[in-house]
């Protein structure tokens, strides 16, 4: 006969080794990061809502997804932006980089969200600018997109 409590036992136990085993500090980045920050306009008016992200130029000192991330921002109400790779506003790996961006939108009654930009901003063989990442901080100015 099975102990009533068996089952909840099992569980105890399976959790407790799943903890165990699985879990881990996560790593380190061995890689350094440097402040980058901006500010985006379309057409002159801040480009609040977007997100901006930046992809590794191949053959550039860029990380090229060896930790499966990119650098990346959400643009503030003011235009500005302070780029994240592995927290909040740490900043990129030093490289190259292509910028690309997208603003997602919800249409009036509800839906599914669109690139307010229509794709026009988010094609990386044909990216906003290129952008060099060197030591230090990266002030890159204003970046201006135009709706035409």
């Amino acid at each position: 006969m099975i102990p009533k409590h068996s089952p909840v036992l099992a569980l105890l136990a399976i959790t407790i080794l799943a903890l165990s085993s699985g879990c881990t500090q996560p790593k380190e980045l061995d890689v350094d990061l440097h402040p980058v920050h901006g500010k985006l306009t379309l057409d002159g008016q801040p480009a609040a809502g977007a997100t901006i992200k930046f992809i590794p130029v191949k053959g550039s000192h860029a990380p090229n997804n060896k930790y499966r991330r990119i650098p990346a921002a959400s643009v503030g109400e003011n235009g500005e932006f302070e780029l994240s790779f592995d927290g909040i506003g740490d900043g990129a790996p030093l490289g190259e980089y292509k910028l690309v961006a997208f603003k997602l939108q919800a249409p009036e009654g509800g839906g599914l969200p669109f690139d307010h930009f229509r794709g026009k901003y988010l094609d990386e063989n044909n990216p906003i600018t290129t952008i060099t990442i060197v030591e230090g901080d990266n002030d890159l100015g204003s970046i201006e997109l135009s709706s035409r």
